[in-house]
């Protein structure tokens, strides 16, 4: 029963430290730039004899470096390295060490996936003690892939970004894992709208596919325009009487609602103004809460007012109002530079338009420009990532930790 038990939380334990390990890669994809870095990033290989793969550490700060080199995953303990331990002194931009993969005699088909680790270490004394502790790391993905007996393939679909007007390409990316030739593979592809009524349906070329080779299936679709909004395609893929299907929703043109008109009606210079700010959708779906910011400046430039309207939904392609108050009470004639602000689905358009302020009437003059920005969500993605950098180096310590503590009872 004892050893029951410890054989489970070992387990338990080398779930959470892959866990933690692949939590670690994510973070470290997102940085732009390291100290350290490890080339190739991500490495391929077809499952078969003992082989040896040659991997590159960089010194980017062009300093004295100690790296220390591991393996974490399914096939980890198939890794060997021709060092574990390397030293990059200042001079050295890069060196190379060897990946060595023994592959096991028997393994599941399918896609294998082991990390190699390079982390940058410091050795400290303490009292009685050494202390290892890591500056940084990164890691490198190795995917052995062993091949399906018989026929098997695995396809992706790829749809190039789509301008209003323009023709849409639909790629099939179809890989064959077998053992054996597929002698013709070719793709149907059914384009539905946002009500799910089938709008066309298209056919690729046909292909053969070679054991381990990878091809494309294309179909172009440039009949008729479809009108900008989000689409569904369904992808049904046939190798030799098997089939794949795929569904991936794609866009034409870009989410937008234009600012069509602002109308100020009854106006007298004192009392309160009533702006109706007509929007009109150019998109497929429905859009729920749109509302608008208006900014007001004098002629020095500096903010006057700002009010922001009441929000409503907007049905596909259709035009709607949204309304906002400016109390002119002490307000002179003159012109005022306002800036409209729509804000919907996470994005924000703004329009600049010049108010000329006369006794009995408030005239709309508009800029020929207008912009999509999206500076909130900017804002927002920076915080996220500052917090995940903290998260991830805290994590990678105690990963790193847990490795070396199993070496040290090992």
């Amino acid at each position: 029963m004892k050893n029951n038990n410890k054989k489970f939380q070992k387990q338990n334990q080398n779930g959470l430290i892959k866990i933690w390990l692949y939590v670690v890669v994510s973070i470290l994809l997102l940085q732009s730039t390291f100290g350290i870095g490890i080339v190739p990033g991500s490495l391929d290989v077809d499952y078969g004899e003992d082989r040896a793969e040659t991997y590159y550490v960089y010194n980017n700060e062009k300093k004295d470096m100690d790296v220390i080199l591991a393996a974490q995953g399914e096939l980890a303990e198939y890794i060997e390295f021709s060092s574990t331990n390397l030293h990059l002194s200042k001079d050295e931009e890069t060196k190379a060490f060897q990946v060595i993969i023994k592959n096991p005699e028997r393994l599941a088909p399918g896609t294998h996936e082991t990390l190699i680790i390079a982390m940058e270490t410091t050795t400290e004394d303490k009292a009685a003690g050494t202390t290892l502790s890591t500056r940084q790391a990164v890691i490198s993905k190795l995917n052995i892939n062993v091949p399906y007996e018989d026929k098997f393939a695995h396809a992706e679909l790829l749809i190039t970004p789509a301008k209003y007007g323009e023709p849409i390409n639909f790629v099939v990316t179809i890989k064959n894992k077998g053992t054996k030739l597929i002698e013709k593979a070719n793709a149907r592809i059914e384009i539905y709208g946002p009500t799910n009524e089938l709008l066309t349906s298209l056919l690729s070329d046909s292909k053969s596919i070679k054991a381990g080779e990878l091809r494309e299936l294309v179909a172009r679709y440039d009949d008729n325009v479809l009108n900008e909004g989000r689409y569904l395609a369904k992808t049904f893929i046939n190798y030799d009487g098997n089939e794949i299907v795929l569904e991936k929703t794609f866009s034409v043109g870009d989410l937008m609602i234009s600012l069509e008109n602002i109308i100020v009606k009854e106006f007298k210079l004192g009392d309160v103004a009533k702006f109706e700010i007509v929007l009109k959708s150019q998109w497929n779906e429905k859009i729920p809460d749109i509302f608008a910011d208006m900014i007001i400046k004098n002629e020095n430039g500096r903010t006057m007012t700002k009010f922001t309207t009441a929000s409503i939904d907007m049905e596909p392609e259709e035009k709607g109002t949204l309304i906002s108050y400016w109390d002119t009470k002490d307000t002179p004639k003159g012109r005022y530079d306002t800036k409209v602000i729509l804000h919907f689905l996470g994005r924000n358009v703004e329009k600049n338009v010049v108010l000329d302020v006369n006794q009995d009437s408030i005239g709309i003059g508009f800029s020929p420009t207008g912009q999509v920005i999206g500076l909130e969500t900017v804002k927002t993605s920076k915080d996220a990532l500052i917090i995940l950098v903290v998260v991830g180096s805290l994590i990678l310590n105690l990963v790193i930790l847990f490795i070396f503590l199993r070496r040290k009872k090992s």
